[in-house]
């Protein structure tokens, strides 16, 4: 975060809808905060003042409610084009903060899924975390910011204001997620390799020239793939790609979805506290 300590930081606010992401967006910046619409579409965008830890200010941007960066809805494709860095009128944001629902992390975890595969600093805001222990799941936010890849995880209660200060710190030291390793077909996983490396001979961050190549094999719709989707022999070589898959029986969306869905089992269930497993096993 030392490229961004002399000046204020863009923090972008991400999440399912109906997961209180709004509600902590209110306790972060108060009344200091304005609401319009992004130009070209009649999306709200709400974007307000915070004052972090240490005194940095930060200009907080209360994302469209999204469960997918594969943009189906005006709200979804908003929220993805900013996350990217891709709207001219919105500026990329610095960290990424996103409001996880204790209550029902599974259905959650797909989006946080795909912010790590973006690279952008990021902090879990594990709010809800109240409603949570009522239906006794008890998380530790510990074991799920490593199982997430390193990142901070902060339990919050927005309606509550329980966990602001410690949600301001860890936006200071939030963190890029280590590459996430998919259980894909192993004939998949061999593809985009070839893919990548077809497509991007010269890309010195390799996870990110795979990363592309398997949103072009998985026919992700965003904004940013157009132009290269345009080139008729990166076209014909994502085609065929495709087509070798398919040929042995490997449907590439569905293979990428079963695979996000295996991840988010596992990091759910490495999540659970042990502590209160152990007290709930034993009848204690």
């Amino acid at each position: 975060m030392n490229a961004i300590a002399a000046r204020s930081m863009t923090v972008a606010l991400a999440g399912n809808p109906n997961s209180g992401k709004t509600t902590l967006f209110n306790a972060l910046t108060g009344l200091r905060q304005k609401v319009a619409n992004y130009p070209g579409v009649t999306v709200e965008k709400k974007v307000g003042k915070a004052v972090l830890e240490d005194g940095m200010a930060a200009d907080l941007i209360d994302l469209p409610g999204a469960y997918s960066l594969i943009s189906r809805s005006p709200d979804e494709m908003v929220a993805m084009q900013v996350l990217r860095g891709l709207r001219p009128d919105t500026p990329a944001p610095d960290v990424v903060v996103c409001v996880v629902d204790a209550s029902n992390l599974q259905r959650n975890l797909y989006l946080v899924s795909q912010l790590i595969e973006i690279g952008r600093p990021l902090v879990i805001a594990l709010n809800m975390t109240d409603i949570a222990e009522r239906r006794s799941i008890r998380l530790s936010a510990a074991r799920l910011g490593e199982a997430l890849g390193g990142v901070p995880v902060v339990p919050v209660v927005g309606h509550k204001r329980q966990g602001i200060a410690e949600l301001k710190r860890a936006i200071r030291h939030a963190a890029i997620a280590r590459p996430i390793d998919f259980a894909l077909p192993e004939a998949m996983k061999s593809a985009i390799h070839d893919l990548a490396g077809e497509l991007y001979p010269d890309e010195s961050d390799r996870s990110r020239a795979l990363i592309q190549a398997e949103r072009l094999m998985t026919h992700d719709p965003s904004d940013d793939l157009r132009p290269i989707l345009s080139d008729p022999r990166i076209r014909e070589l994502v085609e065929r790609s495709i087509a070798k898959l398919e040929d042995k029986g490997i449907d590439p969306v569905q293979a990428d979805v079963e695979a996000h869905y295996h991840w988010i089992d596992e990091v759910a269930a490495k999540a659970i506290d042990p502590a209160c497993a152990a007290i709930e096993t034993t009848g204690g």
